[in-house]
């Protein structure tokens, strides 16, 4: 429940602030709002390959478990450049494979963090508990 919670909230909703708050308050065009989910995914894409790398670096790898995760690592960036070239033809198809580009990337994320003991003790996710504040 916590790594729910952590994962809309962080994920969700402080994630694509620029682009929910752009598209409130400003008069932003579709295509604006393509590129600024490619670019959250993309940014987000060193976070997963350093992780991969970490897990590679000490041998916590199984049935070829680095190979896939590289993969999907490589993935968005493959789709982003497909976008980028659909985007002046067809908005439509730019827009949903650039949702689908972040969604493989939040799929990333919530495995490589399936096994995170921060999410299952009483503290928080960004570390500590209440007992801090009394």
């Amino acid at each position: 429940m916590r790594k729910l919670i952590f994962f809309v909230v962080f994920f969700m909703g402080f994630g694509t602030s620029s682009i929910w708050m752009s598209a409130l308050f400003l008069d932003i065009d579709c295509k604006d709002i393509v590129v600024g989910i490619l670019t959250i995914s993309i940014a987000a894409v060193y976070t997963s390959a350093e992780r991969i790398l970490t897990f590679m670096r000490t041998k916590r790898i199984e049935n070829n478990e680095d190979i896939v995760e590289l993969i999907a690592v490589s993935v968005p960036i493959i789709i982003s450049c497909i976008v980028i070239g659909l985007l002046e033809k067809c908005i439509v198809a730019s827009a949903i494979l650039a949702s689908i580009t972040y969604l493989l990337y939040c799929r990333l994320w919530w495995y490589q963090n399936r096994d995170n003991k921060t999410f299952d003790n009483s503290s928080n996710a960004l570390g500590g508990g209440i007992e801090q504040f009394k």
